[in-house]
């Protein structure tokens, strides 16, 4: 009956291998048929994956696991006493620094570069809770073990978050530190819904060579893609045709679970050493899951802000932006990476004795600004007071100055107002004068002309008077001649008392006349005291009008 099991056993096993070998045998011609050059199977550790340089191993054992950190270790053609640590991305291994420690190495830099456990060449266990700090850790033993005591950390993608963590942990390993298009410059959690490790292995499982690049042509490259950027696709799309592959899409989902759960961008400004920020324009990298919404997609990996807000953050850094270049810059714009690199790194590098010396003449320096700085301080001080005492009287002066101008200003403001006010209150005088003179004038005028008509009515009264006089005079007259004719003797007495009589009455008509001129006298008198009233202007025309009055008396 045992025997019998384990033959089922053998047959469900060859049945399960040759399912999964079949799987792999379509997957690889459906692309060969896709691309000019056919897509190698690849192994879970890249055993058939040429690397640039020697590669060594470093023994570890993680969470009860053995496990082997593979790293390269590229000498320094003229040494300079530095040492640069090259740290990859999520979706690569430490091949593709190929040029860059190759120029590196030219230029006196000893460079060494590890597959993280998980990536690359290193181990890839059934099992492990992923951290930066884990890593991080790994990466000082194995420092630790090459006997390296400074470095300068060069980080990329998912590397540019180790490199940070890395800086963090260990500040007094760490010489400078260089990000080129680090992803984690933004919390994910903040924006990109939740997703389990299970939903991360189940999308990792339908990896394939097409949508493995139309992700990167898309986020990496900007939609324009070169042949040789094939050598790196290459290598991630041919693990999906490994038997083992289900392994290698458990780390990579594991590792994506610590990438999205574990920010480093809140701790930008803890950053002490000398920073590099490159960072391409166009890339537009993010973790983002089938849960992400389309409008949050649109708001990630914008790298032309994040590259400045981090910058920001991190006190002793540069920033240098390359324009229409994605995620890789080392990749797709080698040059405008390289130059900017280099001189960062020759800008500070200076042996110890260098270094001792120079701080010496800075101390120097220090000690003699300060002596000076005793000695110039009393000085200062009394110039300071006498330019302040200066100061302050000729501030002094300048408000008298002002306010004497205010008070000249406000004087002859008020003066003008009341000279105005002045003018309008005798222009009302005046003018009111005028009209009580005007209508003064028209009241003595109608006087006078009342007068004169007064007068003039007397005159015509006594006129009347006088005729009626005359007349009895002339009857008495007539009388007298009537009476002639009577005998001489009557004639002679009657003459006699006639003459008398006429002579009373002459008398009496004299005696009238001058009481009139008289009367005329003192109203002419009255008159000319209220003419004396009327202006100037007036008086010729009230003499012509007495004259009138003279002549009609």
């Amino acid at each position: 009956m045992k025997f019998i099991r384990l033959l089922i056993l053998l047959s469900i096993f060859v049945s399960t291998a040759s399912a999964q070998k079949l799987d792999i045998v379509k997957k690889i011609t459906s692309l060969t048929q896709k691309q000019k050059t056919p897509l190698k199977p690849v192994s879970a550790n890249l055993e058939n994956v040429e690397y640039p340089f020697p590669v060594h191993y470093l023994d570890l054992n993680l969470q009860n696991q053995d496990l082997k950190m593979a790293y390269m270790d590229v000498p320094a053609k003229k040494p300079n006493g530095d040492i640069v640590l090259l740290m990859h991305g999520k979706n690569f291994c430490s091949a593709y620094w190929k040029k860059t420690a190759t120029d590196l190495s030219k230029a006196g830099y000893r460079v060494i570069m590890a597959d993280q456990i998980g990536f690359g060449k290193s181990s890839k266990p059934q099992q492990l809770y992923y951290s930066f700090q884990l890593l991080a850790q790994n990466t000082r033993e194995l420092l630790d073990s090459l006997e390296v005591k400074s470095v300068i950390v060069l980080g990329h993608s998912m590397g540019g978050m180790l490199a940070t963590r890395f800086t963090l942990m260990y500040p007094d390993l760490v010489k400078k530190l260089i990000l080129e298009n680090p992803i984690g410059l933004e919390d994910y959690k903040l924006t990109v819904p939740f997703q389990t490790i299970d939903e991360n292995y189940k999308k990792e499982l339908k990896q394939t060579y097409e949508r493995l690049k139309d992700y990167e042509q898309t986020n990496y490259y900007g939609d324009h893609w070169k042949p040789e950027y094939d050598e790196w696709l290459n290598i991630l799309a041919g693990m999906t045709l490994n038997a083992d592959y289900p392994r290698i899409a458990w780390n990579a989902a594991l590792t994506s679970e610590m990438i999205y759960m574990q920010p480093v961008c809140y701790e930008f400004e803890k950053i002490a050493v000398p920073t590099l920020l490159i960072i391409g324009q166009r890339d537009r990298t993010a973790l983002v899951n089938l849960k992400t919404p389309p409008e949050a997609k649109s708001l990630l990996g914008n790298y032309t802000e994040l590259g400045k807000l981090t910058a920001k953050k991190i006190p002793n850094s540069q920033l240098v932006e390359i324009n229409n270049v994605g995620h890789l810059p080392h990749i797709e714009a080698y040059p405008k990476f390289i130059a900017p690199l280099l001189s960062f790194l020759k800008s500070e590098i200076k042996s110890q004795e260098e270094k001792i010396a120079e701080e010496k003449i800075t101390k120097k320096k220090e000690t003699e600004k300060r002596e000076k700085i005793k000695l110039i301080k009393p000085k200062t001080k009394a110039k300071e007071q006498n330019k302040e005492e200066k100061a302050e009287k000729t501030k002094g002066k300048k408000e008298e100055a002002k306010e004497t101008e205010n008070a000249e200003k406000t004087e002859n403001t008020e003066d003008k107002a009341k000279d105005k006010e002045e003018g309008k209150e005798t222009e009302k005088l005046e003018s009111s004068e005028k009209a009580e003179e005007k209508s003064q004038e028209t009241e003595n005028v109608k006087e006078v002309q009342t007068i004169g008509k007064s007068e003039k009515a007397e005159q015509k009264i006594k006129a009347k008077k006088k005729d009626k006089k005359i007349e009895k005079i002339e009857e008495t007259k007539d009388k007298a001649k009537e009476e002639d004719k009577e005998p001489e003797n009557k004639e002679s007495s009657e003459k006699t008392e006639e003459k008398p009589q006429e002579t009373d009455n002459v008398k009496e008509v004299k005696t009238i006349g001058k009481s009139e001129k008289a009367e005329q006298k003192i109203k002419a008198k009255k008159k000319g005291k209220k003419v004396e009233t009327v202006e100037e202007t007036k008086k010729s025309e009230e003499e012509t009008k007495d004259k009138e009055t003279e002549k009609s008396e």
